[in-house]
């Protein structure tokens, strides 16, 4: 009888045991499935991460290739100089990205930081170019409106003038954008359209005319 129970007890024991090494072997399944699927959604993310890293950077080259280039073409029209180019490099700084804005003259290799381009208006002539460039081509749909210039050009040569003026007509007529600008270069002021003249015929107030006849600010 002993024997028996001893039987039966070891028997149970033994289903007992082969239910718990199939659970063990199904959480086993499960786990290994489990596994797969993250490794396979990394290796998706990853690649998607790169993807997307990848187009970034060749949307980044794409901008910078067309502000050079703008920038270039107005270097060369408005200072007469097909030597001239401006050229944008990105390079890492503190885990982000930023980028060298330079002119060069090609014949002679200089190359100068446009910050440290003084002399003929370079970095407003550049500015100018850039700003229609964000504006037209960095935003989709581009962002509308006219573009306001305070004292541009006030380190422009006058030999540089003419070609500045006209550099400024063609950016309305070709992007069609409204420019308006303050300034005291009497060239630039004949060569827009529309001309307003504000001064001061008190402290604290305005005396807006159109036209640039001379006003007492008195």
């Amino acid at each position: 009888m002993d024997l028996e129970k001893e039987i039966f007890d070891l028997s149970v024991k033994a289903a007992n045991l082969d239910n718990e090494r199939l659970r063990k072997k199904s959480e086993l399944s499960q786990l290994t499935e489990s596994i797969e699927s993250d490794n396979n959604n990394y290796v998706l993310y990853y690649n998607s991460a790169e993807i997307i890293k990848k187009a970034i950077s060749d949307r980044r080259n794409t901008v910078c290739d067309n502000l050079s280039m703008l920038g270039t073409n107005a270097l060369q029209y408005a200072l007469g100089n097909e030597n001239l180019e401006m050229s944008i490099v990105e390079r890492d700084y503190r885990d982000s990205i930023c980028a060298d804005v330079k002119v060069i003259n090609k014949a002679t290799g200089l190359e100068t930081p446009i910050l440290g381009a003084k002399g003929g208006g370079v970095m407003d002539i550049v500015n100018t170019a850039m700003r229609i460039g964000i504006l037209n081509f960095l935003r989709d749909p581009s962002i509308d409106g006219p573009i306001i210039l305070d004292e541009p050009y006030k380190q422009l040569s006058k030999e540089y003038q003419p070609a500045i003026a006209e550099l400024l007509n063609q950016i309305v007529e070709n992007f069609d954008r409204q420019i308006i600008l303050s300034t005291h270069n009497e060239f630039i002021k004949e060569s827009g359209g529309q001309k307003i003249h504000v001064g001061l015929s008190a402290p604290d107030t305005s005396i807006v005319t159109e036209g640039f006849d001379e006003v007492d600010e008195g």
